[in-house]
């Protein structure tokens, strides 16, 4: 609304900003001192809760009150329980932002919530034609800014046709993932509802974890300056976080579970074959894990080597010497 009165050369308030301010929601690492100044809680428990509620400060705030050292229980109070406070949290939202097409908004962001990413996927799951599905997507991702676009990170964004969507809010994703697309189900069968997303929420916290991870290696002195940091796609592989100049280039497998020594060798291994797929030449390889043991050693090989520990403190010890490909 705010946008439109301002923006909108139709309306009387038109050109009238001297300056914009964008407030958004915390991100990862101040949502976590925020969380920790309110509440005793572990790395990872707080990982997960922020999968569903994001940085959204309001959301936050109810962690006092429904956090008893269980994640998922925390999440059947706030989302699935008959008089959840967040249960029509999305709709009331985004019902009065989109007005009387919300319908189509909503089908769209449900798709994507569930997988279905590209605009073809979309048309597809949806129903409705490409040329239609592409009008809503750049509505949503350029005005209202609850999508953002993607392209494999060595491809020209202008250019490439290989393009993938996102919800850009955690909040947002949860809600069209796990309540919205369950809503009949939640009134007729809530209990498995509820358990249906206890047994798909680590995979989905998986897909989180993704993109914190991605912003850690934005942050963090990888000993060069990437031009670019994102993830790679192709034919069936990807690639986690790529981050790269015109001489470096750092390669991530990022996954939401404890890995022993052993299974972050057998990663970084596959890692390295990955690279050859790469129009550019790797020289960094690294492991982001929940739990990583054997994190020195790896380091002392060259490797990048990381688990929750590292990624919550943001102070990545400094490698002794590059692996390269």
């Amino acid at each position: 609304m705010i946008k439109r009165l301002f923006m909108d050369s139709k309306e009387p308030l038109f050109g009238r900003v001297d300056e914009w301010i964008k407030l958004r929601p915390f991100d990862f690492w101040t949502a976590w001192r925020f969380v920790r100044s309110m509440i005793d809680i572990s790395p990872k428990k707080f990982v997960e809760l922020y999968s569903a509620l994001g940085g959204m400060p309001r959301y936050l705030l109810y962690l006092p009150r429904y956090y008893k050292g269980n994640s998922t229980e925390t999440l059947r109070w706030l989302f699935f329980d008959d008089f959840a406070p967040l249960r029509e949290e999305g709709l009331n939202v985004l019902k009065l932002e989109f007005g009387r097409f919300y319908r189509a908004y909503f089908s769209i962001m449900e798709a994507i919530s569930l997988g279905y990413v590209t605009p073809k996927e979309i048309s597809d799951k949806t129903g409705m034609k490409l040329l239609t599905v592409g009008k809503y997507l750049s509505e949503l991702t350029n005005h209202y800014e609850y999508l953002t676009r993607e392209v494999p990170a060595t491809e020209n964004p202008l250019k490439t046709r290989k393009v993938a969507y996102r919800i850009t809010d955690e909040f947002f994703n949860f809600w069209f993932r796990f309540i919205y697309h369950n809503s009949t189900a939640l009134e007729e069968e809530p209990e498995r509802v509820f358990e249906d997303f206890k047994s798909e929420f680590q995979a989905f916290v998986g897909k989180t974890y993704e993109r914190i991870a991605t912003e850690f290696v934005r942050r963090f002195d990888l000993g060069f300056r990437p031009e670019r940091v994102g993830r790679w796609w192709r034919k069936g592989e990807e690639i986690d976080v790529i981050a790269y100049n015109r001489k470096n280039v750092a390669l991530f497998e990022v996954k939401w579970r404890d890995l022993s020594l052993r299974d972050a060798r057998r990663i970084l291994k596959n890692l390295q074959k990955k690279a050859n797929l790469l129009p550019l030449r790797g020289n960094y390889f690294g492991v982001i894990g929940r739990q990583l043991e054997g994190k020195e050693e790896l380091r002392e090989e060259g490797f990048f080597a990381f688990d929750i520990s590292d990624v919550i403190a943001l102070t990545p010890p400094t490698l002794q010497a590059p692996c390269t490909s």
